[in-house]
Formats: structure tokens, C-alpha cells, sequence
């Protein structure tokens, strides 16, 4: 029997178990029209460059629902308006014809890129940096491996930073679950509603999302200068906390740019950033988040089972705003975290000095951070502080003169 060569059977297309075709690379799932040879040789061929900024999105998101100028703008240091009407020559590549994704985004996909090498690059900012999209976990990232740079070089280390927008993994299957049938009707293919019920079972099982937060968040512990994560929520309800937490990461907190890209954030998320949305964008993001778990309570034990031990995955990440995620969606709870996790995901936080110490009566109301990664402050209390105030003042007090001392 005559042997398939590697590289063919890295292009074969599943069905099973999502319900829809795909092809895989370990755990990691691609559209059937990328190449994935190409990305998996991605670590080897990429060429890491100083300035490059990497935004990894979910699984649903897509430029046909999000707001993805915004993050391209900062990460570029670029007008919105500049990035809204970048456009090169169109890929001629059938599958994607009938997919209106401007060619802004498709020009900035990673896994587009090594598809189709003929795409042009995208224009770089002003000080000559480039943002690059990408939905693949680490292993397969080629920022997350690309340190060294040519051995003519003397540094060691470059400037490349990776984002990783992250979000209750609940909301992130139900979105992707919308998204289908959009995407199949654009491949010429209706879904089917046994496709989807496949669809959400198999996500239960093995959610691309979970596994890449997973291993995204323990990068994150190693190479902090490089990988950082933020939350979808974060950018929902405190754009601009938000946005300056990311502006800060990429190393862009002065930038021109960003008082007038911080003067458009209630304009643009009026319309919804990761949503096509006319009101508040979180009940969406809520919305979504319950019919999850009306689905869930439906489905047998064992499946309720394995989704239970995903998310155990992230209850012990470093990152303690998963690890309190992955408790929160273990028992079923909506999003209702305290507003300081905002501020601490975007370190802009000012810690609690009470909390610190357990004697903060204020809990989730108080205006300061009470993440649990902070420090305990060695400051001293408050009666310490005048008990030592008086006593130097009384070691200063100029003597009285000679005569005149009771």
C-alpha cells in the first residue's frame, strides 16, 4: 500500500468532530483553504522584525463583526481613519471571494500570509511598526518562539510584543457558534442544525479557546516584555482603561496618536467593538453567556463533566484574572467581577494597602485594587505614621532658653 506523503495528509480535510470542514494541526483547527504545511513551517519561514505587534483574536472573532481598525490604529500608531482606507489587490483566491473581509485584514492574517505569499505586506505606521492578526496558539506563533535576531546582530532580544485578547470562554463558543452559519452560507454550504449541535458539543470537549488562553497565560508568566493578556470585557465596559493599559504594553502610552484614538472610543463602541450591536455591547456579550448554560444543562452528565475539567485548566494559571474567570464559569456565574480587575489586567491599578493586610470593609465596592497578586505593603498604620511624626517633632523642638524652662 502506497503511503501518503506528510505534507498531504497535513492538507486533509476533517468533518468530525466540529461538524464542519477543517483541517488540523495537533489540537488546532484551520479553514480548509489555508495551507497547513505552510503554517506549521510558519516558526521557520516567519521573519521576526523589530517593531512587529501581534493581536491574538479568538475563534470568533472576526473582521466581519469587530472592530479591528481600532487595535490595528494603536498598534500601528496610526489615524483610524488612515487604517479604514488601506486597502492592496484582493487575493485571488476563490474561497475567499465570497467572503466580504476587507483586504486590510486579510493582508494582515498570519495564517493568510503563509497561504498565499503573494499578499502584499501592509503599509507600517510612522515610526515603522506593523500589526499582524492571528488566532494560533503558541506553539505554532512564530513571535512567541522568534527571539533571536541575525547573528550579525549584538541584541539579543527583539521588539515584538503579543496581545492576546481573551474573554469568558462561554461567550466565546456561543459567538463562534453564531458566526457559522454566516461563513457557511459565504462557502456556498448551508449548515445544518445537527452541525451545530455537533458543533457545541465538541467545543464542550475541546474548546480552542480554553487551550489556547491555557497557553497563552502560562507564556504570558514566562516573557511578561512579550506576551500580555487582556480582556474583551475590559474593553466593553472601561474602553478607555483599556486601551490605554494595551497603548502602555506596546510601548505606545505617549503616542501621538492615542488622544485622538482615546476621543473616538464612545463613537466606535456605540456600534460595538467585537459585536454589531446598537445598544449596551455587555448584554450581548451576557446574552450569549446564558443561552450557553441553558444549553449546557441539557446535555448528559459526562459532557457537563468534560467541560468542567477544561475549565479546571484555568483555575490554576498564574494569571489570576483567568484563574478567577475559570472559578466564576465553574460555578455557572455571569460576569459580574469588580471594576479594579480592569485596572489591575491593564496595570494602571492602585493597590489597596487594606486589602493587602485583610481590613478592607469596602469588598468589591472599594475604589482600589484588591487583586491578589499584590504585594502586602510594609507601610506602617496610620497610628505608627503620627506616633512617629510626634516623636520627631518633640526631638526638633528648638530648647527654650536658659531661665525660662519649667
Amino acid at each position: 500500500m502506497q503511503q501518503v506523503p506528510a505534507t498531504a495528509q497535513m492538507e486533509q480535510v476533517f468533518v468530525e468532530p466540529w461538524g464542519f470542514p477543517h483541517k488540523r494541526l495537533g489540537k488546532h483547527r484551520l479553514p480548509p483553504f489555508l495551507s497547513a504545511n505552510a503554517v506549521s513551517s510558519m516558526k521557520a519561514t516567519w521573519q521576526p522584525r523589530n517593531g512587529n505587534r501581534y493581536i491574538v483574536l479568538p475563534q470568533g472573532f472576526t473582521a466581519l463583526d469587530a472592530n479591528i481598525d481600532v487595535f490595528v490604529a494603536l498598534a500601528e500608531r496610526k489615524q483610524i481613519e488612515r487604517v479604514a482606507k488601506e486597502e492592496c489587490a484582493q487575493p485571488d483566491f476563490s474561497p475567499l471571494k465570497q467572503i466580504p473581509i476587507p483586504s486590510r485584514f486579510l493582508q494582515r492574517v498570519l495564517e493568510m500570509r503563509v497561504s498565499q505569499p503573494g499578499i502584499e505586506m501592509p503599509a507600517t505606521g510612522p515610526m515603522g511598526h506593523s500589526c499582524f492578526l492571528s488566532k494560533l496558539p503558541p506553539e505554532l506563533h512564530p513571535a512567541a518562539i522568534s527571539q533571536k535576531l541575525p547573528e550579525s546582530s549584538s541584541k539579543l532580544i527583539l521588539d515584538e510584543k503579543v496581545a492576546v485578547i481573551c474573554a469568558d470562554p462561554r461567550y466565546l463558543i456561543m459567538k463562534e457558534l453564531a458566526m457559522l452559519p454566516t461563513l457557511s452560507a459565504f462557502m456556498g454550504r448551508k449548515l445544518k442544525d445537527e452541525e451545530c449541535k455537533n458543533f457545541f458539543r465538541a467545543s464542550l470537549e475541546h474548546s480552542l479557546d480554553v487551550q489556547n488562553m491555557v497557553a497563552w497565560g502560562r507564556l504570558e508568566q514566562e516573557r511578561p516584555h512579550q506576551v500580555r493578556l487582556f480582556f474583551a470585557e475590559d474593553f466593553v465596559l472601561e474602553p478607555e482603561t483599556a486601551f490605554r493599559g494595551l497603548a502602555r504594553f506596546l510601548g505606545f502610552e505617549h503616542a501621538e496618536t492615542l488622544p485622538t484614538l482615546l476621543q473616538q472610543l464612545p463613537d466606535i463602541c456605540s456600534r460595538g467593538l467585537f459585536n454589531n450591536c446598537n445598544g449596551p455591547e455587555m448584554k450581548v456579550i451576557e446574552g450569549l453567556t446564558g443561552t450557553f448554560e441553558h444549553e449546557l444543562a441539557k446535555l448528559p452528565f459526562d459532557i457537563q463533566a468534560s467541560w468542567q475539567d477544561q475549565i479546571s485548566n484555568l483555575k490554576t494559571l498564574p494569571n489570576q484574572r483567568l484563574a478567577t474567570l475559570g472559578h466564576l464559569v465553574a460555578k455557572h456565574g455571569q460576569w459580574e467581577l469588580p471594576r479594579w480587575w480592569i485596572a489591575h489586567s491593564a496595570l494602571l491599578c492602585k493597590p489597596c494597602t487594606f486589602a493587602t493586610r485583610g481590613l478592607c470593609r469596602n469588598g468589591d465596592l472599594c475604589g482600589f485594587c484588591h487583586a491578589p497578586d499584590h504585594h502586602r505593603s510594609n507601610r506602617p498604620s496610620k497610628k505608627e505614621r503620627q506616633r512617629r511624626d510626634r516623636r520627631r517633632q518633640a526631638m526638633a523642638r528648638t530648647p527654650s532658653p536658659p531661665g525660662l524652662s519649667s
